[in-house]
């Protein structure tokens, strides 16, 4: 998996490792129909599928297209 935070790499590599800390506010509580959040289901799924590797993807810095397409997320 690539990805280009590195505070998200951060999180999948402990996940990886059993870890549960998510970013701070995040709120782990259930959802609506008792639906867990989605970050609480993406760390299940890293932590039960060993052979997922991650790598750090530098992101599109100074591409304008890029950066209008950031600032509008």
């Amino acid at each position: 998996m690539r990805v280009d935070s590195l505070d998200a790499l951060g999180y999948l590599r402990a996940w990886q490792n059993g870890g549960t800390r998510m970013p701070e506010g995040y709120e782990t509580g259930l959802r609506s129909q008792s639906r867990r959040p989605s970050l609480v289901q993406l760390q299940m799924c890293v932590e039960y599928t060993p052979n997922l590797t991650f790598v750090h993807e530098k992101a599109h810095v100074g591409n304008p297209v890029n950066e209008a397409a950031d600032s509008l997320a």
